[in-house]
């Protein structure tokens, strides 16, 4: 992957590695899905997904992104991913992205979740 051979010259961990290389996959990911190889976009969120080395923002794209990919295939799995990314409030505001992750984002990429409020 790009820069993987300089961050491993700088002798990082594999997770570091991992951690910086995370928006970087993501974007080749979201590639692979306007490319129409929805089961290599699948496989490569799932696995930034499953590994959890991502930041807060790299994931929550991930997430997304396989939500819309899976549509109404598999919704139980599609709302735990989803869940992560939510903080449950009180009163009129529903609910808000968790972690500060929304100061994170831009305005649209806010819009493009499918729970975006």
């Amino acid at each position: 992957m790009v820069g993987q051979e300089t961050l491993m010259e700088d002798n990082l961990a594999d997770d570091d590695i991992e951690i910086e290389l995370a928006p970087i996959a993501v974007q080749l990911a979201f590639v692979q899905q306007l490319l129409g190889n929805t089961p290599e976009a699948m496989e490569a969120y799932t696995g930034i997904i499953n590994r959890n080395l991502a930041d807060e923002s790299s994931l929550a794209v991930a997430i997304n992104n396989l939500v819309v990919l899976k549509g109404p295939k598999d919704i139980s799995d599609s709302l735990r991913k989803l869940d992560r990314l939510i903080e449950k409030g009180n009163g009129a505001q529903r609910f808000q992205l968790s972690n500060g992750l929304e100061s994170k984002l831009s305005p649209k990429d806010i819009s493009a979740f499918p729970c975006s409020y």
